[in-house]
Order: structure tokens, then sequence, then C-alpha cells
């Protein structure tokens, strides 16, 4: 193992072990149509392919072993799209799948070294796969070989189960429930931006490449700079404490588990308050999916219509969506997967016997599901 000895001039060096060699950079997203947690680098949860319409389930995987707890007292595992087919991130490993869903490869993700948990894949150009692990980030290659691993001495990595970020000129986000943010190089070099507050979920990158944060019980949204880590925008808003989404304009949107969330402007100004735990950016306005309803919000922060979902019992950091190409809606409830027309109807509910921990569109009507136990498509 090496541990880099330089520290760049802006902010404080982070303390790294790195283990083989990192995939050169800058790293890039693979162009598909989920290759992170929340789509695309501003956490957008909009695809650019359609969804499905008839609503069944099929069996891909049983997963093998024990799953893998974590402290929101469930276990889960992680998907994203790669261009040969689709990762699953489970059980400290990765498992590979073509694109018809049949299993390639899979791996052991940490060796002999033990984690609480595993976040959602990140694919990278080429097809290579990051995907963190409590205190530790693995990255592997297209054929399951381990590449390299970092281990951040300290704090633990965003336990959230999202993917981490990736500003616009290729290095990694690192976030935790430790305040800092944090970036990270393929020249290994990583250092801090600043400290912004608790349990903060991966950034999103607005247009311009700042990063936006959801700092909760500390800065709370705030837009940064990606090298220095200077407030740019601040809005007025502590308890924002869910991963962030801006649009294409930069506005911005941050969820709540305490129930209200925040439209703003690029500059911090608020547009509306909105009962909401996590945004999708809808193009034309956005989605705003709380504790028991999907609703679907103008620009301007007004409600269009409300779609009244399950029993109101959940926690923001569990909840997955996903806008497809023709505004229909995708949400992953705690029993069940419910598809929402773009005027607010219901389309399918599929009813599970288990949690869907995530999803991901893998094509036009097709859409791969995971829980903790089994590997499923949906079509």
């Amino acid at each position: 193992m090496n541990t880099p000895s330089e520290r760049p001039a802006r902010g404080e060096g982070l303390a790294l072990a790195i283990d083989g060699r990192l995939p050169p950079g800058p790293w890039r997203l693979a162009s598909t149509p989920w290759p992170r947690s929340a789509a695309c680098s501003r956490n957008s949860r909009r695809t650019n392919v359609s969804g499905p319409r008839e609503g069944t389930l099929r069996e891909l995987l049983r997963l093998p072993g024990k799953a893998n707890p974590t402290r929101q007292r469930y276990a889960r595992s992680g998907v994203a799209i790669a261009t040969d087919g689709f990762r699953v991130a489970s059980r400290r490993r990765l498992f590979a799948f073509d694109r018809e869903g049949g299993p390639r490869w899979e791996t052991g993700l940490l060796g002999d070294a033990h984690s609480r948990f595993e976040a959602g894949p990140l694919i990278l150009e080429g097809d290579i796969t990051v995907v963190g692990l409590d205190h530790h980030l693995a990255f592997v290659a297209p054929d399951g070989a381990i590449l390299g691993r970092i281990e951040v001495e300290g704090g633990a990595l965003d336990d959230s189960g999202h993917s981490p970020a990736l500003t616009n000129d290729g290095r990694l986000v690192l976030t935790g429930a430790l305040r800092e943010v944090s970036v990270v190089g393929a020249d290994g070099l990583a250092y801090s931006l600043g400290e912004y507050g608790l349990d903060i979920a991966p950034p999103a990158v607005a247009p311009d490449g700042t990063l936006v944060v959801a700092g909760f019980s500390g800065a709370g949204l705030v837009r940064v700079d990606p090298i220095d880590g200077r407030v740019r925008a601040e809005a007025q808003v502590p308890n924002v404490d869910q991963m962030p989404c801006v649009a294409a304009d930069g506005t911005m949107a941050a969820g709540s588990s305490f129930g209200s969330g925040q439209l703003c402007d690029a500059d911090g100004r608020t547009i509306a308050t909105v009962p909401a735990q996590i945004f999708a950016d809808a193009g034309d306005g956005w989605r705003a999916m709380s504790y028991g309803a999907l609703r679907s919000v103008d620009r301007a922060g007004a409600v269009l219509w409300e779609r009244p979902l399950g029993d109101g019992i959940e926690v923001g950091w569990h909840q997955r969506m996903i806008v497809d190409d023709q505004g229909f809606t995708y949400c992953a409830l705690p029993q069940s997967l419910v598809c929402v027309d773009p005027s607010g109807e219901l389309v399918f509910e599929v009813i599970m016997d288990e949690r869907p921990t995530d999803f991901a569109p893998l094509g036009d009507g097709e859409m791969v599901v995971v829980t903790a136990e089994r590997v499923l498509a949906l079509e």
C-alpha cells in the first residue's frame, strides 16, 4: 500500500491509503440510461428512455450469501447500468449481468476487510465500476478484476446507499456523517472543501460545475466551488438532509426527512416550500415525493396534481424515484413499485413481499429492480 504524501495547497489533505492502481483520469460517467444513483451528475432522477407500462416482475437471480445490514435497520442492494449490461452491489460483492439479465460474474470488493454497508454502483467510461463501502472505495474492471482500492482514514463515507458524485473535471466527491465534503482524483490526491453539515448525501453538480450541497444542521442548502469550497450561493434552509437535485437552468431542489423540501434559484432565493423528501427534474417542472404522496410541481412551485402513495411512514433516504422520457414517474415504496402517468393517474402498482431498495432503467420498456435478496426485471 502507498499513502500520497503531497498535500494540495487548497484545503487540508485527506488521509488515504491506496491499494493497487487507480484508473487513469479524468474520470467520466458512462453514457448509459442510469450510470449512478439519481441518473446523472445533477441528481436529476430523469432518464432518456421510456419505462415499462405493464408492471410485470421477473426474477433474474436470488443473491447468494447473507445480506449486509445497515444502520437504517434493513439490508439493501444497489444497481447501475453499464454499456454491456448492469451491475448490482450487495453483500460486499459486485455482480455483473448482461443486457438480457444473465449473470456474468461476481467479485468480492474488500478481500478480508469488513464493511457495514455498500453504496450504489457508479459506472465510469470503459465500464469501470466504483463502489463505496464504509471507509473504502473499490474500483472494478469490466471483467470483475479489482483495479484498486482507496481506504479513507477517519470518518466513514455516506451510508444513504447513493453512488458518489463526480465533478465536471473528473474527481470523486466524498461525503459522510462528519460534516466534510472532500474530493479525490485519479492521482490519489484528496483534500477537504470544507465542513457544511451532518450526514451529507452526494451533492448535485450544477451546470456551471459548482456543487449543490445539502448541509443538514450546518450550512443548509449551498452551492460551493468544486476547487476551493467557497460558498457561491446560500439558501436559509438548515433542515434539508436528502440528496439534492439541480435543474438544467441551475434551480436547486432539496428534500427533508422533516417534511418540507425547498425549491431555490441558483442564487439561493426561495421559490417555494413543497412537502417533499426527494425531487426529480421532470423537464418542465418537478416531481416531489413525500411521506405518502407524489406531487407534480411547476417551476414556480405550484402543485399541479397530487397522487396518494402508501401509508405515509417512510424516511427520505430510503426512497427511490425515476422519471422517464415521456414524463411517467416510477416510485419504490416499502412493499411495492408504482407507476404514475404524466397527469397523475395510476398506471400500475406491483405488490411485493420485500422492499425494493433500488431500481434503474435498462432500456425502453425495461427496468432492473433489486432487493436485499433478489435481482428482478420490471417489464
